[in-house]
């Protein structure tokens, strides 16, 4: 063995996981472009779209047309924003939420987009070589808003 070919096998290259997260929102895009344009991609659970980042997680939000009035009138004049609901968070890489960089989690608020997110969650795994373990944490969307830098939860 020659010792140029010893040292090629001594060196090692892998994206950190960060890295690699923006193509995974990158590919959440495009099935959500197709699927569920209403659903916006953010980095936690707050309502502002971020698109395709370096992170541990993603946070899923769509309008809230059910808000109740004047929670509506209120966010539009507070924040210059609609209401949100929170439908979906994707864990990494959270030792909270059981997530490491080769099982995910998959927190979903709502059981009307169960199948859909389900396929969604059936697409990565397959695409990035992953386990992902969908929990269905609440019956409905949590209506969320964000203001000075933290997010709030309501209910209707």
């Amino acid at each position: 063995m020659s010792s140029l070919q010893s040292e090629k096998e001594s060196v090692s290259f892998a994206e950190s996981f960060q890295v690699k997260s923006k193509s995974i929102g990158e590919s959440i895009e495009k099935y959500l472009a197709g699927t569920h344009p209403e659903v916006l991609l953010t980095l936690n659970e707050s309502w502002g779209h971020s698109g395709p980042r370096e992170t541990n997680q993603y946070g899923f939000v769509a309008e809230n047309e059910k808000s109740r009035r004047w929670n509506k009138w209120y966010l539009r004049h507070a924040f210059g924003e609609k209401p949100r609901s929170l439908i979906a968070m994707l864990w990494f890489a959270s030792k909270e939420h059981g997530a490491n960089p080769k099982e995910w989690v998959m927190e979903l608020y709502g059981r009307e987009r169960l199948e859909s997110f389900k396929k969604l969650a059936e697409l990565l795994a397959q695409e990035f070589h992953v386990k992902i373990h969908l929990r269905l944490q609440s019956e409905h969307p949590r209506n969320s808003f964000s203001g000075n830098g933290s997010s709030y939860y309501t209910d209707d």
